[in-house]
């Protein structure tokens, strides 16, 4: 999982069996997979932002910034949650 996919060509990582990700896309997954448990999890990470802390608006609007579209269009889903 990386923002920098460019570095990670699919010709070179074939032979390990490997695949570069977007982190939207593995988080997105993620979500369709196991919903509950990734709700789980985003909820602990806000919860354990201290400096500042924030709310679920404010945490979602962080990953939004971060380039996590697909995944924030999800959580929003959930908000309550986490």
């Amino acid at each position: 999982m990386t923002f920098n996919l460019q570095d990670f060509p699919p010709e070179r990582l074939k032979p390990y069996n490997l695949a570069a990700q977007h982190p939207d896309d593995f988080i997105f997954d993620l979500l369709d997979l196991h919903a509950a448990q990734a709700c789980e999890a985003a909820a602990n990470h806000r919860r354990s932002l201290k400096k500042p802390p924030k709310t679920a608006d404010e945490y979602l609007d962080t990953l939004l910034k971060q380039g996590l579209t697909q995944t924030v269009g999800q959580l929003r889903e959930w908000k309550v949650a986490i």
